[in-house]
């Protein structure tokens, strides 16, 4: 697998991509919601941002449920984007990277391995259990 790009959607904020970034050497490309060359604001809707970045090949990670959206679900279907929902959205930034952190082997090997679309949703202890949709 060549490199991995995430992308961080507006539930994660700026911070905690912000932090992500100051990380020498993640294993992973960030980007986000709220950086201005995307041009998203605080009403793009989740099918409007994932259909944007789809042609990039990028993995969405949200904390929101998508998989309970039903535009943001065809968006995924349509466009064969692979999609992780972590928990914890609710948690200070040491603990989604925590959650990310200890995803990060499975997001890798369902990314490397597995052909979109899909949503998996990561647990706070790591462990990925796939959404059916």
């Amino acid at each position: 697998m060549s490199s991995l790009t995430f992308f961080f959607d507006r539930c994660f904020g700026k911070r905690f991509p912000q932090v992500l970034l100051k990380i020498p050497k993640t294993p992973f490309v960030v980007e986000y919601y709220f950086e201005k060359k995307h041009g998203f604001d605080d009403t793009t809707e989740d099918d409007v941002w994932l259909t944007a970045i789809a042609g990039d090949k990028w993995v969405a990670l949200s904390h929101d449920k998508l998989y309970k959206n039903p535009m943001a679900v065809a968006a995924i279907k349509q466009h064969r984007i692979r999609c992780f929902c972590l928990e914890g959205g609710d948690a200070p930034i040491w603990d989604k990277i925590t959650v990310l952190a200890r995803g990060f082997q499975g997001i890798r090997e369902a990314v490397g391995s597995e052909r979109p679309p899909y949503i998996y949703l990561v647990s706070r202890a790591g462990k990925l259990k796939r959404i059916d949709i």
